[in-house]
């Protein structure tokens, strides 16, 4: 039987519950943190999903995040995010808003999708074509070095879909069957990728340098065997664990980007490319187990579909501001029509 897909939306609870005073006090400041502000949650049905935080007047956000941090980590250790919503946001404050809060904004070295730098630690949204769906993941799972959160900001909203599906990591984990977890535990997932700009990034766009020695020291910074075949193209290698134990929870969580490196994930031109003539060698990246032995394709199309049945879709609103607690919750991005910007930043 065919399987249903399952997609929720925040914005299809807006009516089921209604919002309640968020109880808060602020400490460094003389400022009524109550005041203008409502909490809004869709109705329970025991999944993780980001915290709502509506703002109606009288309060910035950057008044509200410097004078409760606490109030926020509560937030996001309960929820796995929080989405701030009518802030008035602009693309000018997104960065000074993230520094606030996080100890370190990231680079997008050693990335795997195209983006744009638009300013120091500020990307847009990974670059693919409207009609293509980018499948749930955790941020830079297939490296040795991660961001533990991710901010979203979105500067324009799609006017048909481009909505960014979210997943509980630790669901997605339990949902799976035994097997597959079982095979992903025991031999880890190595990660192919060549980089030589044919049918995907070149190294310089990947690692944002154009120095080789500077790839080098972070390939060696991951983890990662890396050859040069020429100056124009590189081959890195690199065997991850499929799944993370959280901290403070002890909960097992579903962490790898096999479902996205896998040659069945490939955008429908890559794979024409490959029917053309590409050998498998001349892939631009692929997923294996990590004894090098073959993940069954129908193997990623059902963690793909699990990853769905625990998705649940935040549709944007102009000036949104979406953190997610990146070891937890995974993301995506659903296809869409017209003009869209969502920009990204990355924290340790």
């Amino acid at each position: 039987m065919k399987e249903k897909r399952f997609k929720r939306t925040i914005d299809d609870h807006a009516d089921e519950e209604r919002p309640a005073e968020l109880k808060i006090s602020g400490k460094r400041r003389a400022l009524d943190l109550n005041e203008g502000l409502t909490q809004t949650l869709p109705a329970g049905d025991g999944r993780l999903i980001p915290h709502v935080l509506a703002k109606t007047d009288g309060l910035s956000l950057e008044d509200w995040i410097t004078s409760a941090r606490r109030a926020f980590d509560q937030m996001v250790q309960a929820h796995g995010g929080v989405l701030f919503r009518g802030f008035d946001m602009t693309q000018a404050r997104f960065k000074t808003v993230v520094q606030s809060i996080s100890d370190e904004l990231l680079d997008y070295s050693f990335g795997s999708t195209p983006r744009s730098l638009v300013e120091a630690q500020v990307y847009t949204s990974t670059e693919y074509p409207c009609d293509q769906e980018i499948p749930l993941h955790n941020e830079m799972s297939y490296a040795a070095r991660w961001p533990t959160r991710i901010w979203f900001y979105c500067d324009m909203p799609s006017n048909i879909g481009g909505a960014t599906p979210i997943a509980d990591s630790r669901r997605v984990y339990r949902s799976l069957p035994e097997e597959i977890r079982a095979s992903f535990e025991e031999k880890g997932v190595l990660y192919v990728r060549r980089y030589d700009g044919l049918l995907d990034l070149s190294w310089q766009d990947s690692f944002r340098t154009t120095d080789p020695a500077v790839v080098e020291a972070e390939c060696i910074r991951q983890g990662a065997s890396f050859e040069w075949l020429g100056k124009d193209t590189l081959v890195t290698t690199l065997v991850r664990p499929a799944t993370l134990v959280l901290e403070r929870s002890e909960q097992r969580v579903w962490f790898n980007q096999a479902n996205l490196f896998h040659t069945s994930a490939l955008p429908l031109s890559v794979q024409a490319a490959i029917q053309s003539g590409f050998k498998e060698s001349e892939l631009p990246r692929a997923a294996y187990f990590g004894d090098g032995s073959a993940i069954a394709p129908d193997m990623v199309e059902y963690i793909n579909k699990t990853y769905e049945t625990c998705a649940y879709d935040v549709k944007w609103r102009r000036g949104d501001v979406l953190m997610l607690d990146n070891q937890r919750l995974a993301h995506g991005r659903r296809p869409f029509e017209g003009e869209r910007r969502v920009l990204v930043a990355m924290a340790s």
